[in-house]
This record gives structure tokens, C-alpha cells and sequence, in this order.
């Protein structure tokens, strides 16, 4: 009867040992494991993403330089040359006289609104890559007694983004790079203002500030997503945007957005 017993509470142990390690071995599988941490945080998880949503461009550059460039705008002479007077001892005109100097201003730059479109990839749990369009729509550059001109802006930039925390409020921060597009809407207007102060120059406005045409971009910032389900989120960020070149190298705002996210 002893080792009957004996037997029995062995072959218990021995059953009991089995199926413990078989549990360990299901609690062990990898897969598994992934899956529990994807449903214990699944805001940073790999995958792709959508963002859209509203900008605000403030100007940090361009007033200025019209400012300071104003002093030194000038105009042709309204004739190609200038005569004498003298009706007694007439003088030879004085042909290609100096241009005519002016100071108008002072001027102001306008805050623009924009769209900010993206799309992008969650590589890591802290690392994003992403695709950036910005557009604005209108700095507005107003000159005192002269007349205004709309200048509009399109970046698009590659960025980095570097989420701080991975919960479901992530800070984060921005690096990107990339090409802008400045357009100016027209040259100078030309109605309603006094003869001496206008000039026919269509190229006036490139004169005294660089901000036609295409170049380089350099977008730093940061910000934060909140997210309100596994896949839709808003994110609010404020970058500093300065372009680099010859032609757009007044082009420098700061972007202040507001925009909705889509997780896949």
C-alpha cells in the first residue's frame, strides 16, 4: 500500500510538472509576447499614418528686410532727359540722368493661413518618417503709400520625428528638409498712386527682397500628439521654417499648427 501511494503522489508531481511547463512554454512563445504589447501600448506601433489639417504662417523675416530697403529703392527719371530752362543760352539736355531716390514706407507683412498635408511611417517606437506639404496662402506685404503685394509659399520638406513618450499624449520633435516655392502675385501696382513714386520696373519688388522663386528649406520644431482611439489622434506642433538660396532667402516664418491624424 506504501509504495502504491508513493507511486501515485510521484506520478502527481510528475503531472503537475508537465503541465506547469507546458504553460510556461505558451507564456514564452514570441508571438505571443508581441501581441501582448501591442495590446498593452498600441500607440507606438509600427505602421503607416495620415495627417491634415490647418496652418498659420507668422512672418519673422520679411517686413524687415522691406524695411530696411526702402531707404535705398529709387526710380528712373520720368523723362530720358532733362532740358534747360535758359530759353536764352539754351543747354545741351542732360542725357541719362541719375535715377531719383525716394523713401516710401514703411512696410508690413501680414500673418498668413495655410493647409498642412502629410504622410508618414512609424518605423521604431521613437522614430517617424514622414512626408510634409505646406502651403501658404498670403503674407501680405503692404507699403505705405505705395501699394501691396500677396507672396505665397509651398515647402516640402522630409521629416524626422521623434516621439519623447510613447503613450497616449506624445511630445515629440521635428527635423526636416527640403525644397520652397515663393510667388509673389504681381510687380508693383501701378493705379491710384502719385507719377513720382511709381516706377514701371516689373521687377521692383525682386529688387529689394528675395522672395520669388524656388530654394532650400530648413523645418525644426516640435509638438504633441494626443490620441484619442488605437488609430485616430490630433497633433498640434510649432516649427521654424527658413528657406536658403539667393532668390527665396527672405522666406522665414514660424508655422503654428492644428491638424487630425489617421493611424492604420
Amino acid at each position: 500500500m506504501l509504495r502504491e501511494a508513493l507511486g501515485l503522489c510521484l506520478a502527481s508531481l510528475l503531472l503537475c510538472a508537465s503541465a506547469s511547463f507546458a504553460q510556461d512554454d505558451e507564456l514564452l512563445d514570441p508571438e505571443e509576447l508581441l501581441g501582448a504589447e501591442e495590446r498593452q501600448n498600441p500607440y507606438s506601433r509600427n505602421g503607416w499614418y495620415v495627417q491634415f489639417g490647418y496652418a498659420y504662417g507668422i512672418d519673422q523675416n520679411l517686413e524687415d528686410e522691406l524695411t530696411n530697403n526702402l531707404d535705398k529703392a529709387s526710380i528712373p527719371p520720368p523723362q530720358p532727359f532733362i532740358t534747360n530752362p535758359n530759353t536764352v543760352n539754351p543747354a545741351p539736355p542732360l542725357i541719362g540722368a541719375p535715377p531719383i531716390l525716394i523713401s516710401i514706407g514703411p512696410a508690413e507683412v501680414s500673418n498668413s493661413s495655410g493647409i498642412d498635408a502629410r504622410i508618414g511611417r512609424r518605423m521604431l517606437a521613437n522614430l517617424s518618417v514622414e512626408l510634409q506639404l505646406e502651403y501658404m496662402s498670403n503674407f501680405e506685404t503692404e507699403i505705405v503709400d505705395f501699394g501691396t503685394i500677396d507672396v505665397s509659399t509651398t515647402a516640402f520638406t522630409v521629416n524626422l520625428r521623434l516621439p519623447i513618450l510613447t503613450g497616449r499624449i506624445q511630445p515629440y520633435a521635428l527635423i526636416g528638409g527640403g525644397a520652397i516655392w515663393a510667388n509673389p502675385d504681381s510687380a508693383w501696382p501701378q493705379e491710384g498712386l502719385q507719377p513720382s513714386r511709381v516706377t514701371g520696373d516689373p521687377a521692383r519688388f525682386r529688387d529689394l527682397i528675395n522672395a520669388d522663386n524656388v530654394g532650400a528649406v530648413l523645418r525644426l520644431g516640435g509638438g504633441i500628439d494626443a490620441y484619442l482611439t488605437e488609430h485616430v489622434y490630433l497633433a498640434s506642433e510649432v516649427a521654424w521654417v527658413t528657406s536658403q538660396g539667393v532668390d527665396v532667402s527672405d522666406i522665414k516664418y514660424l508655422s503654428v499648427g492644428l491638424s487630425v491624424g489617421y493611424r492604420f
